[in-house]
């Protein structure tokens, strides 16, 4: 009985002894909790959603999004596209231009991440990579429209012009700089909202997993 009694109180002190360790050293302190949830609802103001926030090896405060997407850098392009199509000696010809708006950001489903180390004082952001998240036609022109009776533009050659108008402009873009435009704007909203809520804390960003392309 005594052997038991003795057991008994060897277990508890030793689950004591490992719930004070995480409570004391595993736990974050209270002033990572203030100040991830500081950085927390700046992030909130600028952006409307709330990133994952980690500090050591716990996740503190999970992500939570209201929008699926966030949009950080726009551009608008000028796309001609000219389709010319020759049959019996005549030539039809179809020229349009068109305008489009691009915007590029992230999409939400795959996690902002901040990690704080409180002992090191800093501060690691994970970005999943920036991507077109949208491209749309928002005027076209059409310059010049002409066939003849045997050799007749039909609407399937318009549509098929349209179609190669638009693969042309999502090229366009993709090669430009929109991308890292929107890496680079959300990188200076990032350090903007450390340096307000975190000062001397060190900042640095980590990318996190690709997605497909849309």
């Amino acid at each position: 009985m005594k052997l038991r009694t003795t057991l008994g109180i060897s277990l508890i002190l030793v689950i004591l002894a490992v719930a004070g360790y995480f409570l004391i050293v595993q736990a974050p302190s209270r002033a990572a909790r203030e100040l991830a949830e500081q950085i927390r609802a700046e992030f909130a103001k600028t952006f409307h959603f709330q990133p994952e926030i980690r500090v050591e090896s716990r996740t503190l405060l999970s992500q939570t999004q209201p929008i699926l997407e966030l949009a950080t850098a726009r551009k608008e392009i000028q796309q001609n596209h000219r389709m010319e199509q020759e049959w019996l000696g005549s030539v039809k010809v179809f020229e349009i231009e068109g305008r489009f708006a691009a915007r590029a950001g992230y999409d939400l489903r795959e996690p902002i991440s901040f990690f704080i180390d409180e002992a090191a004082k800093q501060i690691r952001v994970t970005l999943p990579p920036a991507q077109l998240l949208g491209l749309e036609l928002a005027g076209i022109k059409v310059r010049l429209d002409a066939d003849v009776w045997w050799n007749k533009l039909t609407a399937q050659d318009r549509e098929r012009a349209l179609a190669e108008l638009q693969a042309m402009a999502r090229t366009k873009i993709l090669e430009s700089d929109l991308l890292q435009e929107a890496r680079g704007n959300l990188e200076k909203s990032v350090r903007e909202i450390v340096a307000q809520s975190a000062p001397g804390y060190s900042l640095s960003f980590s990318d996190g997993m690709p997605t497909k392309a849309r």
